[in-house]
């Protein structure tokens, strides 16, 4: 039983972990896609 509850919470565990970093690497395409935004905006303007 004790063996069981071990691994149901390393799994859960596991998994928010994986959700952390889902989370984190969204949060840096949004900066990435606001930086690509304001490079091609800057681009218009230079032309």
């Amino acid at each position: 039983m004790e063996q069981i509850a071990h691994s149901r919470y390393e799994a859960f565990n596991q998994n928010r972990n994986f959700q952390e970093a889902i989370d984190e690497d969204r949060r840096e395409l949004q900066e990435l896609e606001k930086l690509q935004e304001w490079l091609q905006q800057h681009n218009k303007d230079g032309k």
